[in-house]
């Protein structure tokens, strides 16, 4: 779990190299909500599902974040914003290089735990 939030990115990239989705669920809340051009999901199992597709169809998978453009944090709640870059291999060998802007809102839960609440991303 994240206890800080810097974890939450942290945890966030080792488990897209790890192809686990299960361990990405585990960084967002219950009701959170994950959106991108092509789909907005919502809930941990959707989030989950979703994943699950994408690394199913995936050879390769790698993602990077860059410092925050923006990071704010106050009490329990964060806002961080900032661009990514991704690389996939389809099982079928074709490969995507991507860039894009994210925005998520993460939350400090009664366990003391960050998680996301809303995680937003777009292309360049």
């Amino acid at each position: 779990m994240a206890r800080t939030r810097e974890e939450v990115t942290e945890l966030y990239a080792a488990a897209y190299a790890a192809k686990d989705a299960e361990a990405v669920g585990d960084l967002y809340e219950d009701d959170a909500i994950y959106s991108t051009p092509a789909y907005t999901v919502v809930g941990r199992a959707a989030i989950v599902e979703k994943v699950s597709e994408m690394f199913s169809a995936c050879s390769e998978i790698a993602y990077e974040d860059d410092a925050p453009l923006l990071s704010r944090e106050d009490g329990d709640y964060a806002v961080v914003h900032g661009v990514f870059r991704s690389r996939v291999v389809l099982a079928n060998g074709t490969q995507h290089e991507s860039e894009g802007r994210q925005s998520n809102v993460a939350h400090r839960g009664p366990d003391g735990n960050w998680r996301i609440v809303l995680d937003h991303s777009s292309s360049l």
